[in-house]
């Protein structure tokens, strides 16, 4: 997971620097704030399971 938040990180600070391709500026930061928010949505979905259950 922690993997998966740091490539988040990556892509979004990529993203920040792409200031003249703004298509590449804006694919980039939204699959930056995508990874950086899988590990907070499986544990907030796992928190849910375990209530459920």
């Amino acid at each position: 997971m922690i993997i998966i938040f740091l490539l988040g990180i990556a892509l979004f600070t990529t993203g920040l620097f792409l200031k003249k391709y703004l298509g590449w500026q804006l694919i980039f930061l939204c699959l930056g704030i995508f990874f950086i928010s899988i590990p907070f949505l499986l544990a907030a979905y796992y928190i849910w399971i375990m209530r459920t259950i």
